[in-house]
């Protein structure tokens, strides 16, 4: 049975992949993984996407996962891919689904003004209260380092075209047809940079990750890693 490591996104954690890991799990050993300061899992000392690679990167020298096969959801796709490209031949597969590969300032600067807890608080009151049920206390911080993080990355991007050319491994690139986060164009550019890329689009499907039908998506998979 095959090793299959799920990567959760930005402000979330491995509970939100629960029903796709339970889904697959008949076919796979499914690895589920949380990021830190994710989850209520502790803060490490560096909060960025290289800091999640290493991460990553970390977990699988741990758990004798080197080749396994990978989903990332949105930041997890950006994380498995660095972390391929950096090291090769650490996966032998990758699926991603809504990751946003065109990071800019000006770009960053705009998600990011969206996760002040405050805001949040006020304007989406429900969304506070879960991202508080999720992640504990740390929920405020959380917001604040995931904005910290974005403008990071827009100033110096760990993805481009050239870098997703040294990636020899398959990778099929996932987007809802209906994600107002992630746009087309950037998508079908990273898909084509891959030596090995090809993409998939899931119809009827916006960004929140809860919000995707889980079986189609596990059918998706399913039919990549065969």
């Amino acid at each position: 049975m095959k090793n299959l490591i799920l990567l959760h996104g930005a402000m979330g954690s491995a509970q939100q992949l629960t029903k796709l890991a339970e889904l697959l799990q008949t076919n796979y050993k499914v690895y589920p993984f949380t990021f830190s300061g994710h989850g209520g899992k502790a803060f490490q000392s560096d909060f960025s996407m290289q800091s999640f690679v290493t991460e990553l990167l970390a977990f699988v020298q741990t758990e004798s996962l080197q080749g396994a096969l990978v989903f990332g959801y949105s930041m997890g796709g950006y994380v498995a891919l660095t972390a391929e490209q950096q090291h090769p031949g650490t996966f032998s597969q990758i699926m991603t689904l809504g990751t946003k590969f065109h990071w800019t300032p000006e770009g960053a600067t705009k998600e990011s003004a969206m996760l002040k807890p405050e805001i949040i608080s006020e304007k989406v009151p429900a969304y506070a209260k879960a991202l508080e049920a999720e992640h504990g206390e740390t929920w405020k911080t959380l917001c604040t380092r995931t904005a910290e993080m974005m403008v990071t990355l827009g100033n110096n991007p760990l993805l481009d075209a050239e870098r997703l050319a040294e990636i020899t491994i398959p990778v099929r690139i996932g987007l809802g047809d209906r994600d107002k986060m992630v746009t087309l164009d950037e998508t079908v550019s990273a898909y084509r940079a891959l030596q090995h890329g090809s993409m998939t689009m899931l119809p009827a499907t916006p960004h929140p990750l809860d919000r995707v039908d889980a079986a189609y998506l596990a059918n998706e998979l399913t039919a990549f890693f065969a």
